[in-house]
């Protein structure tokens, strides 16, 4: 798609108080396109055709119609009219990038009555090691004459309680660029239908990078050891024998690193998955089992992989179970069972559990599934089953030393929940992390680490605090490791090994906020 350069009227660019609030990058850019240029835009797009994006991210995250298309031509036509006006080179991650164009992948999304998108920062698009997304370009392609609702809103941070930054109404035909670290929601329209396009602007390394591996002192006493390599988010990271690692990634692969007397080295890299690696499971036997996006599971021994079994959407947990059996949940909303044969363990090898599956545990005969809808369920061998409701979907889950079961949830709950006699209930909860918790693991010596949307990576000891890490972006992903360490993933590209010692952080004493939904403990908080 083309358009005439340069545009019919001259381009303003608007600076706002979102940016300087923030400290971050935050501009619009007012009449980029004409109304006739947006129409046209919008005719090709529902042309193509959307799609709901139930499939590939959870219903409480959004709920929005969505196109992904590649427009190299588009691309180039948006950056001849707006180059001059984007920063031309921005600092950070003590790296300064050069402004090298927009990307080609463009996401439409549409917005009908009651739609929204929930708060969130956007992700980063690694087009390869050098060359990596640090703004969103989002394009309003209608206004407020054809829909209510639908503003941009802006917050501090990842909690949708928290300060708001600024709100921006769409105009059509208006650029907002902003740093890809701003937390922000599409609010709800409330009537008609909200158009808008986003891509993102490219920027080129010019100053050397950090060294793949680095070791050096951080907070809380803890040493660490950043591993690099993955072209975008890490999805997942798992203990292999020996002190290795395995993590897996966007870009479609799982590494392996061997353990070293100064860290860990890059061993060797998988590939044979043709989307997104999203789970993660590593067996006694040093075979790795993994699951990407499209749904394939997929086993690798010696570097060659073998497809186990498949889910219709995404992989979202694996676990292994006794006599060479997994476990694997989907965004089917179905548990499944597998042999490393590949084929299904039956019988009973199939659970539907009507609701995106992020967590699997086991004790005994018994299976745990955390499920978006909020629902802890649980079923026996015998196919038995029941559940328990939380205010929030559940996103994480792992079984404590003492065989209590610990979940994580997207308000930044962590839940302890211990069996009674009439089912397992939640005896304590305390506000973990600003955001989503998204990682849960549970340590050789009792300790439970936590991983959330705030970048931070806690470990506790009861409900109190003992140590804090942070990334960059998201944790994804958690390991305990058999020395006591932690190692952690992130969206921000990085595989990170904390140490860290059991001296507790001064903080302030727990209050008590609200009696449990459930009827069993008060709920805490910090």
């Amino acid at each position: 798609m083309m358009f005439a350069d340069p545009p019919a009227a001259p381009i303003i660019k608007v600076e706002n108080g979102i940016g300087d609030a923030s400290g971050r990058i935050c501009f619009l850019l007012r009449g980029v396109l004409d109304a006739a240029e947006c129409a046209r835009v919008i005719d090709t797009a529902t042309a193509a055709g959307f799609g709901p994006t139930g499939a590939h991210y959870p219903p409480s995250y959004r709920d929005n119609d969505r196109l992904v298309r590649d427009d190299p031509a588009l691309a180039d036509a948006l950056y001849a009219r707006i180059c001059t006006l984007l920063p031309q080179r921005i600092e950070a991650d003590g790296v300064v990038w050069r402004l090298h164009g927009l990307n080609e992948r463009f996401r439409y999304c549409r917005y009908r009555d009651g739609q929204r998108f929930g708060i969130h920062r956007d992700g980063a698009h690694a087009r390869s090691a050098t060359v990596v997304s640090r703004l969103t370009c989002m394009i309003y392609l209608n206004d407020e004459t054809e829909f209510t609702g639908g503003t941009t809103r802006f917050h501090a941070n990842g909690d949708p309680r928290s300060p708001v930054l600024g709100d921006i109404r769409p105009e059509r035909g208006t650029i907002v660029v902003f740093d890809h670290a701003l937390w922000h929601t599409g609010e709800p329209v409330t009537a008609g239908t909200k158009w808008v396009m986003r891509t993102d602007v490219l920027y080129e390394r010019e100053t050397a990078a950090l060294d793949d591996l680095e070791t050096g002192e951080t907070g809380s006493t803890a040493t660490e050891h950043i591993l690099r390599g993955h072209d975008g988010y890490v999805w997942s990271v798992v203990a292999l024998p020996g002190g290795a690692l395995a993590s897996a990634s966007r870009d479609r692969t799982v590494r392996i690193w061997d353990r070293t007397p100064n860290g860990y080295a890059p061993h060797h890299v998988l590939r044979g998955h043709d989307s997104s690696v999203t789970a993660l499971l590593a067996l006694d036997d040093g075979i790795v089992v993994s699951g990407c996006r499209a749904g394939a599971i997929r086993a690798w021994q010696h570097g060659t992989p073998r497809t186990v079994g498949c889910h219709d959407g995404a992989v979202l947990s694996l676990k292994a179970l006794p006599d060479n059996r997994i476990l694997s949940g989907g965004a089917d909303g179905h548990v499944r069972w597998w042999s490393l044969r590949g084929s299904p363990a039956a019988p009973g090898h199939e659970w539907a559990v009507g609701s995106w599956v992020w967590g699997l545990a086991s004790i005994g005969d018994r299976v745990f599934a955390a499920c978006e809808d909020g629902s802890l369920r649980w079923r026996n061998a015998s196919g038995m089953e029941d559940a328990a409701w939380t205010p929030y979907a559940l996103r994480a889950l792992a079984v404590d030393t003492g065989g209590a079961v610990i979940t994580g949830d997207a308000g930044g709950w962590l839940r302890r929940w211990e069996a009674t006699a009439s089912g397992w209930r939640d005896r304590v909860a305390w506000r973990a992390h600003i955001g989503a918790v998204c990682a849960v693991v549970v340590l050789p010596d009792g300790r439970v680490a936590s991983g959330g949307e705030d970048g931070a990576v806690r470990v506790w000891r009861g409900v109190g605090r003992l140590a804090v890490h942070r990334h960059d972006d998201f944790v994804r992903g958690l390991a305990a490791l058999p020395d006591g360490r932690v190692a952690s993933a992130s969206y921000d590209g990085t595989v990170r090994v904390w140490e860290s010692s059991a001296r507790p952080i001064r903080r302030g004493a727990f209050s008590l906020r609200k009696s449990s939904v459930f009827g069993t403990l008060p709920l805490l908080s910090p």
